[in-house]
């Protein structure tokens, strides 16, 4: 989570590069530098369109496997199928732990819930739909109150939408782990 954390901050340097644009000193500078600049630029666009995306399906796997993991130790065994395919499901995860701790391990929060439900709903669409916002995405995000675009439109990221994922998984996980250690 903390690479992926360094990544989000390296490509919230392309607003960086645009507020560097309107000091004076720099143009000049570019101005003789046209197509350095040009490859800078889009190496920038490319490292966000294509980074930014990838480091929200690398952030929930980190997820998914750091409480799959936790579960099996703290259950001290295999895990069935069902409960294999439930740890991107943050209601049965909430229902697989807090059967072993007997409490509800995310204190009734569901607005973590539905916000983690909107990060893995990301994961999805990027990974399955090629980045297209389906129906089920889209009122996920909406139940989160988050505005990631329309049905049908390309999923809307930037370093400050992921970063705050990350916040949001980090919490999600320490809020459960803490209930077990």
């Amino acid at each position: 989570m903390n690479s992926a954390r360094l990544f989000v901050q390296l490509a919230d340097l392309k607003k960086l590069r645009g507020e560097l644009r309107s000091l004076r000193p720099i143009a000049i500078i570019r101005d003789s530098l046209g197509p350095l600049r040009q490859i800078v630029k889009d190496i920038c666009n490319k490292t966000y369109e294509v980074g930014l995306p990838q480091t929200v399906v690398f952030i929930v796997t980190c997820f998914e496997y750091s409480l799959k993991e936790g579960y099996r130790r703290l259950k001290d065994g295999d895990l069935t199928d069902k409960e294999n395919r439930s740890f991107l499901k943050p209601d049965a995860i909430r229902l697989l732990y807090g059967k072993i701790v007997k409490k509800d391990v995310l204190h009734g929060d569901e607005k973590l819930v539905k916000r983690i439900k909107a990060v893995i709903q990301e994961r999805h669409i990027i990974v399955h739909r090629a980045g297209i916002l389906d129906k089920e995405a889209y009122l996920a995000f909406e139940e989160a109150g988050l505005n990631r675009g329309t049905v049908g439109s390309k999923l809307k990221l930037s370093p400050e939408v992921v970063s705050e994922d990350i916040d949001h998984l980090k919490t999600f996980v320490s809020t459960i782990l803490d209930h077990v250690n």
